[in-house]
């Protein structure tokens, strides 16, 4: 029995060990093949070179395009609206012309709307406002924001079918967010339309699945007034 297993053994032995032989496998393949794959790993370092500068320069361009943003800012005030405006909107524009489509270019064009609304400049803020609710598409709290800015905005220029449509998207919408402020100005514009139903209906809404919000006191006021 002894012998037996020893001539077994001794067979195994006599095997090629498998690892070794795809280790000479590999040696040869690379002595074969050495220029091709010397040119493919030289290929994967450029790649890794070329990703990691461009990842470097977007992050150099952000840097850039938030300092010079930080700068124009900073000689806003609104104290004088209208100055205010007059005193950035062309370094804005200059900033979004450069930048136009970094992060910072996405805050500037929040902000820069702000800033033109309070200098009643309606038209570059509904502009703004625009670009700015695209930046945010899918972001149902910023989508939300931005609509309602679009609805006062369009108030304020007495485009009244278009502030209707954004205060509906709102209150149409999932999130409750200013959606008792929604049905508010809903509310006012088909009351100035003469649709004193759909009227009545939205400041009832807003008294019953908005009670907490602001504008429950003027809607009560309203209510079969």
């Amino acid at each position: 029995m002894v012998d037996k297993i020893s001539n077994a053994r001794k067979k195994e032995l006599e095997q090629p060990d498998p690892f070794l032989e795809a280790l000479q496998g590999y040696a040869n393949a690379y002595t074969k093949y050495r220029k091709q794959i010397a040119m493919g790993v030289c290929a994967v370092v450029a790649v890794v070179a070329i990703f990691s500068g461009t990842i470097y320069s977007i992050n150099r361009s952000e840097e850039k395009a938030s300092e010079f943003l930080a700068q124009t800012l900073s000689r806003y005030s609104d104290a004088d609206p209208v100055k205010g405006y007059e005193t950035v909107k062309d370094d804005v524009a200059e900033f979004l012309e450069s930048y136009p489509n970094t992060a910072a270019a996405t805050q500037a064009r929040v902000r820069f709307a702000e800033i033109s609304f309070k200098a009643s400049e309606f038209e570059e803020a509904h502009k703004m406002y625009l670009a700015a609710l695209d930046d945010f598409k899918g972001d149902q709290v910023m989508e939300n924001l931005l609509q309602a800015s679009l609805g006062r905005t369009c108030q304020a220029m007495e485009r009244h079918d278009e502030a209707e449509t954004w205060f509906r998207k709102i209150a149409d919408g999932k999130s409750s967010l200013l959606k008792g402020e929604a049905l508010f100005n809903l509310g006012v514009l088909l009351a100035d339309k003469g649709d004193t139903a759909e009227s009545q209906k939205l400041f009832k809404t807003l008294v019953s699945d908005h009670g907490e919000s602001f504008y429950k006191p003027m809607v009560e006021a309203r209510i079969n007034d």
